[in-house]
């Protein structure tokens, strides 16, 4: 039995230094944080025309810096397909929504999702996600955008 006793007197070390070094935040704490920056919400440019199913939605958005962002999201097709589109703000202005290129092709299957996006720097971004094919097995998806 030593090495539980070992065990469990590394575990409460551990979980004894562990509560002594994380700082409690209170909620004076917050006080001098700035407030944060909100734009207007706007309908994303596009969606409308590729949402003839009647559902759409933004999943992800980044940013890198503000005002230079990119937004995935889906929408369903006529034929009841979840497929997915992306947006891209540059200077403050976004730009109308397209389908993510070359997924419609694979997404036999008609149930794609975003699930991460990320832009650093500005103008570089890449997706990922996943949809189902033929035989209607989920498979992963990366797409990426420069310029």
């Amino acid at each position: 039995m030593p090495a539980q006793e070992n065990l469990r007197r590394c575990h409460s070390q551990i979980a004894t230094t562990a509560s002594s070094k994380v700082p409690r935040l209170l909620p004076d704490d917050f006080r001098s944080l700035p407030a944060p920056r909100a734009g207007r919400a706007i309908e994303v440019p596009g969606p409308g025309a590729l949402n003839n199913g009647g559902s759409a939605g933004v999943t992800s958005v980044s940013c890198a810096p503000a005002g230079n962002c990119a937004a995935g999201g889906g929408h369903r097709d006529r034929g009841g397909h979840h497929q997915r589109f992306v947006a891209v703000e540059r200077d403050g202005h976004w730009g109308m929504a397209i389908e993510v290129p070359g997924l419609g092709a694979l997404n036999a299957g008609g149930n794609a999702e975003i699930t991460s996006m990320s832009c650093a720097p500005a103008g570089t971004c890449a997706a990922g996600g996943d949809y189902t094919d033929r035989s209607g097995i989920s498979q992963g998806f990366v797409v990426s955008q420069t310029g």
